[in-house]
């Protein structure tokens, strides 16, 4: 997600570790210092700041799925019964089933 946020935002410099840096490198500084970690998964990092920033660049714009889809696929199988299941904190599909959630909160 940080690659969505840096393709997509105004920002054009940030702070980090005390230097202020061009938000573009900023995923790049971080995927560096995640190499240094022990026990983290560079590849998945990779994959992921990859994948960020296709998404942010509108390459991923065919996964994206309407409001009318969301809608039939809420009321298909496995979503209609994680609905049902306490145990799970079920977020809708659908803009305005999410508003209506929020608003009886």
């Amino acid at each position: 997600m940080l690659g969505v946020s840096v393709v997509r935002s105004r920002m054009r410099r940030a702070l980090v570790f005390g230097m202020v840096v061009p938000s573009v490198l900023v995923p790049w500084l971080l995927l560096c210092a995640s190499w240094l970690i022990p026990q983290t998964s560079f590849l998945s990092n990779v994959c992921g700041l990859g994948v960020g920033l296709a998404y942010g660049l509108t390459y991923c714009y065919s996964f994206d799925i309407s409001e009318n889809i969301a809608l039939k696929l809420d009321q298909k199988f496995p979503f209609s019964l994680m609905r049902r299941i306490s145990i799970f904190k079920y977020i809708s599909g659908s803009s305005a089933e999410r508003r209506a959630a929020r608003n009886r909160k």
